[in-house]
């Protein structure tokens, strides 16, 4: 049975949904909080690389499986890391 078309998109939009929220964020409010949601939306993308299909991935899928959920989960774990140690300017 065939895929349905943009089936293998779906994942990389809700994560750079994800993105252009935190930078919206950054923009307009809190700018760690910001950070953080740029973060996590990296380590969902992380998440859904590891569980979904090859078909299903699309444009989360670069390298091997283990190589681009490692990549995924360690920058979002750092974006979120350095949100809350950078100290706040002035």
């Amino acid at each position: 049975m065939a895929r349905p078309r943009g089936s293998d998109t779906w994942a990389i939009m809700v994560v750079l949904a994800g993105i252009a929220a935190g930078l919206v964020i950054i923009a307009v409010g809190p700018w760690r909080l910001g950070v953080a949601v740029v973060g996590a939306a990296t380590i969902l993308a992380g998440v859904l690389r590891l569980v979904l299909p090859v078909a299903w991935a699309g444009p989360l899928r670069v390298r091997s499986r283990a190589a681009d959920t490692t990549v995924l989960l360690l920058a979002g774990a750092l974006i979120i890391v350095l949100s809350v140690i950078i100290p706040m300017p002035g």
